[in-house]
């Protein structure tokens, strides 16, 4: 028996066996590097991709440590740095990390002087009113108003996600303060009293920031004005099924944004004027 076995070991099926069985393995060791070298090819790209992530994120600057200088904690010098961040990237960029970052702290420090992410747009907006000048002394009440709400609007327009947030958020501060305490002024100017100044400062900061709002959702390409205008002009064109809107198609887009505008504040400032007592309707 041993000496049949010995010779199937030595014999030509055996030898063609191991040759199989050796192409196998060799196969088989090639197919698992290949596996091998495809997977750490990943996990680099991997982490090559969350490298540069965090590069974006934090606009490539210095690392935090212990060689790199903490930043002057207070609320302007945060509001400065998410100033910075929304105009590299954008407003959803600007996060507590990221803004403690570049200030070489932690996010719990900034809590100390800004309570949460909406008070901090809050004072993000007071940063941008505080753009407006508020010594223009030449004309009416009515139009020194109108200019006032005007330059408003186009300075959240060159920030239109914040923009976009100021309906949701509204901004708080000593810019913000003054802008309405000369809203105010302008509005005792024109004789209209306590209770009617009060309900209509809320009033026309509110219609200004959503016409804001809605014309920053534009430029920032969320909608599509021009198509939207054309079907509404195609729709209104139905006096059978839209009579008051086909009476007035024409006019629905008569005049330019800016006289539009002018007529808005105006339209305002009479009912203001000129509405029953706050508290007695």
């Amino acid at each position: 028996m041993a000496d049949g076995r010995d010779s199937w070991r030595n014999g030509p099926e055996a030898a063609q066996l191991r040759r199989e069985f050796r192409e196998q393995a060799r196969a088989l060791r090639e197919e698992l590097r290949e596996e091998w070298v495809k997977e750490m090819a990943k996990q680099q790209a991997q982490m090559q991709a969350q490298r540069e992530e965090r590069e974006r994120e934090f606009g490539g600057g210095a690392r935090r440590g212990p060689g790199r200088p903490r930043g002057n904690l207070s609320r302007d010098a945060i509001v400065d740095v998410a100033m910075r961040i929304m105009q590299r990237r954008g407003l959803d960029k600007v996060t507590m990390r990221a803004v403690a970052h570049e200030l070489n702290t932690g996010p719990a420090s900034l809590y100390a002087h800004v309570g949460s992410m909406a008070e901090l747009h809050g004072h993000m907006l007071d940063r941008i009113v505080g753009d407006i000048d508020l010594t223009v002394s030449e004309g009416t009440w009515r139009e020194r108003i109108a200019l006032l709400l005007r330059d408003l609007s186009e300075e959240l327009l060159k920030y239109p996600d914040l923009a976009r947030s100021a309906l949701e958020v509204r901004p708080i501060g000593d810019n913000t303060l003054r802008f309405a305490d000369h809203l105010m002024g302008l509005l005792a100017e024109g004789g209209i009293d306590a209770k009617r100044r009060a309900h209509g400062l809320d009033m026309l900061m509110l219609w200004t920031m959503a016409g804001a709002a809605e014309h920053a959702a534009d430029a920032a390409g969320n909608s599509a004005p021009d198509a939207t205008i054309k079907a509404f002009r195609e729709a209104v064109g139905d006096a059978e099924r839209y009579p008051h809107l086909a009476a007035v198609q024409d006019e629905l887009f008569l005049g330019s944004e800016t006289s539009r505008f002018a007529w808005g504040v105006d339209a305002l400032l009479t009912g203001i004027a000129t509405s029953n007592e706050p508290g007695t309707v």
